[in-house]
Parts: structure tokens; sequence; C-alpha cells
């Protein structure tokens, strides 16, 4: 099977310079590859090295800055029109379409995007539309479009399946949780970690707001000092 992400119109899939959803992308791209599919990233370039995970194709986005006033102001209207969540967004659009009409994959996947399924659709009716939603994700757009062509929501918590489902009144059916994970390669457990000690460490690394889960960190901690750790 032929994957195809399709990575945000402000991540670059690069070790330098890319973010979370990148790393995602990577992570997952690999295990897929290893399980026999062929997978290839759709991403903005910076310059930066890029991951060496899939086939890498470049796709073009623009800045205020690279547009003169008159441009600037015609895709301010487009957006409005369209009900699009990010500026200059008809030149990432355009630019997508264009790669997956050459490469034809089985499966596109969109990253923290209510907008661009319709549009992958439009250019391959047959391939099969995921949404995988890592915040709690506000849009402009007609979610009753975004529904009709999305053939299955991911979220990476349950937190965020229940937010999104309510929020854009999505049914519960259409989602399913994917939690996100720590390279099992690079981060693991010391030596004798199951050894006793008094002391628990808990590190939690998020931003401070639901989306990322502080309540949960909380939690740990008051069941480890109940265990008088």
């Amino acid at each position: 099977m032929h994957i195809c992400f399709i990575n945000m119109p402000i991540e670059f899939y690069s070790p330098i310079s890319g973010g979370a959803i990148a790393t995602a992308i990577m992570q997952t791209a690999r295990e897929l590859i290893a399980r026999g599919h062929r997978v290839s990233v759709l991403t903005p370039l910076n310059g930066d090295e890029t991951y060496d995970v899939g086939e890498v194709f470049p796709i073009e986005t623009k800045t205020r800055a690279d547009l003169a006033f008159f441009e600037r102001r015609l895709s301010s209207m487009r957006g409005r029109l369209g009900g699009w969540d990010w500026p200059y967004f008809e030149f990432y659009l355009r630019s997508f379409r264009n790669a997956l009409g050459r490469l034809l994959p089985d499966v596109v996947v969109l990253f923290n995007d209510l907008v661009s399924s319709e549009y992958v659709k439009r250019t391959l009716p047959k391939a099969k539309v995921v949404v995988w939603l890592q915040n709690e994700w506000s849009t402009r757009h007609d979610v009753v479009e975004t529904m009709r062509h999305t053939d299955l929501f991911v979220t990476c918590s349950d937190y965020i399946r229940q937010w999104t489902a309510r929020t854009h009144r999505i049914p519960l059916h259409r989602f399913r949780v994917a939690h996100n994970a720590a390279d099992k390669e690079t981060f693991k457990p010391r030596p004798g970690y199951l050894d006793h000690s008094d002391i628990v460490r808990v590190l939690f690394i998020g931003r401070i707001d639901p989306n990322k889960g502080p309540d949960i960190a909380a939690d740990a901690v008051a069941a480890l000092r109940e265990e008088g750790l």
C-alpha cells in the first residue's frame, strides 16, 4: 500500500527544524516501511536536512514577504471564501494537489487540518483520507464538508477525540485514538529500573493547557504519593 503524509504548511520534515508533527510522521513512516508499505512525505522545505525516512517531495508555501500587496489582499479574500485556516493557503493546496496527482497514493494522511480533505478527494476520489489531530483544532471551514470527505479521524488522545467530537459535532464512531509514544531505541529504562527506590522522579514535557494532559501527570504524582513515594 502507498501511504502519503502531507506535512503542515508551517512544519519542516527535518531533524533540525522540524516539530512534533514532523517527528510523528517520521516515526510512523518508519514503522509502516518496516511492514512493507511505500511511504511518501509531502512537505515544505527550508534548506535544512530532511529526515531520511520515506520518499520526500517538496511542496510550495508562501509567506507575507513572498507576496506583493495586491497578492496578499487577493489571497485573504480567497481564504475567507474558502474558510481556510492558514494565510496564503492556496499555494500549499495547489502544490500538494499537483504532487498527489503524480504520486497516486492509496491513503493520504493530513495533520491538524480540517480543510484539505475535500481537496484531496477532488484530486484522488478513490483514496482514503485520514485527518490526524494532535490538538484542540478550530476551523473556519464547513465541517460538514470535512466529514463528507474524510474516511477516518485520528486523535492523539481520548481528550482530543471528545473535544473535537463535541466542538465540531462529529460522531464519535468516526474517530480512532492513536497515542503518541517515545522512540524506544532512544528512550529506554536505565539498568535496574525496577529495583526499589524511595525516590521517584516524574517529568512532564508539554504546554500547561488541557491539550497536553498535565492533569494526568498531576494524577500520577498524587497516586505515587499515596503509595509513600
